[in-house]
């Protein structure tokens, strides 16, 4: 009894792997005994390996000429302060330390007007600022790049300045710690 039993098992064993092997000859047709029906697909990580270097060379020199590039040369940096603060974030029960330095960029033809509406304004500016970041959860303080907090700042300085004289924010230093 013991050896049919045995049997029994080896032969389930060996319906299981050849319906296996089956299932995968349907779902994973063969090449054709090596040969590739499509010889192109064999060829085309050479060219694109080939083609990356000469695009890439292209687009960089397109950016290098481009009006964004051209834009950006115009753009003067101002310094806007150095910042430290210690916010709580009630949700998660935890205090936050902020440490940075703040800059911007402005218009060469627009320097003059900025500096004197920076030196009028500069406390509520300096206010808006920190509450943004009071405001601010812990997901936008670990963006890597800012950007919501970058918004913030140039849609509260529009509003403070009365016009769009801020072109860009950049942080300098920036550091976080949650307690």
């Amino acid at each position: 009894m013991g050896f049919i039993r045995k049997f029994k098992v080896a032969g389930f064993i060996l319906l299981v792997i050849c319906l296996e092997m089956g299932g995968m000859i349907l779902f994973f047709p063969s090449t054709g005994g090596g040969a590739s029906e499509h010889p192109e697909a064999e060829e085309a990580p050479a060219k694109i390996a080939d083609e990356v270097p000469s695009k890439l060379e292209s687009i960089v020199t397109e950016l290098g000429e481009s009006p964004l590039s051209e834009e950006r040369a115009q753009l003067v940096e101002v310094d806007l302060g150095e910042f430290a603060l210690t916010t709580f974030q009630p949700t998660s029960n935890t205090t936050l330390r902020i440490d940075f330095h703040l800059y911007g960029a402005v218009d060469k033809a627009q320097f003059e007007d900025f500096s004197v509406l920076y030196e009028e304004k500069r406390h509520r500016f300096r206010d808006q600022v920190l509450a943004i970041f009071r405001k601010s959860e812990i997901t936008d303080l670990t963006d890597a790049g800012l950007g919501l907090i970058k918004r913030k700042i140039l849609a509260k300085t529009k509003t403070l300045f009365g016009r769009d004289c801020l072109r860009e924010i950049i942080f300098s230093d920036f550091s976080f710690m949650e307690q």
